[in-house]
């Protein structure tokens, strides 16, 4: 566990100055570091924190809200099921995520299926739908990709005539997998809709 150390709770009873005080960290999960400032604001009077956004992180830092009983507001994708009683998550749990992948699915009657996802919590995240598909006659192709090899994860999903995509990647590397192909798609019914596409 941590070393983190909180004041005694009457001192936080009176004070009526309380301040938002953002600290914000790089976006790798470095444990310790994370760590070590989480405890830092807690020995200065934190009432709350708030994130981090990083699944992993999220969980670490939720870990030490709970032992030393500090809300903790997030919105991150947790795996585990169960509430915590000092943690509100305002992201969707990972089991009504894949039942509204499953529901649209099924909507939008996709026969042919390719998941394309660049780290292994990707696919974690949409095991329901590889597990348990809403129809059984769903053909499902999994890739893995990185922005080296998007175009060619593309080329092999357009040769196997799939058209429905489901895409996982992180944040920052989205653009480069929509710019892969622009060229290629018809933006023939977004012509007269004042929308601005540009590939870089």
């Amino acid at each position: 566990m941590s070393k983190c150390k909180r004041k005694s709770v009457g001192t936080y009873a009176t004070r009526r100055d309380i301040r938002e005080k953002p600290d914000h960290s790089s976006k790798s999960p470095q444990f310790h570091l994370s760590s070590q400032k989480a405890c830092k604001q807690i020995t200065f009077g934190v009432q709350a924190i708030f994130g981090p956004f990083d699944p992993l992180l999220g969980s670490h830092i939720q870990s030490i809200t709970d032992a030393l009983d500090i809300p903790h507001l997030e919105a991150r994708l947790d795996m585990e099921p169960q509430e915590k009683e000092f943690s509100i998550n305002l992201f969707p749990s990972h089991l009504s995520l894949n039942q509204a992948y499953k529901d649209m699915i099924q909507f939008l009657k996709w026969k042919k299926i390719a998941i394309i996802y660049e780290e292994d919590f990707g696919l974690m995240k949409l095991q329901e739908i590889i597990r348990s598909p809403p129809d059984k006659s769903i053909e499902i192709y999994i890739r893995q990709g990185h922005p080296e090899n998007y175009r060619d994860i593309l080329k092999e999903v357009k040769y196997k005539e799939i058209f429905s995509v489901i895409v996982d990647t992180l944040p920052e590397n989205m653009h480069l997998f929509l710019r892969c192909d622009i060229e290629t798609f018809d933006l023939e019914d977004f012509k007269y809709n004042f929308c601005q596409h540009d590939g870089v």
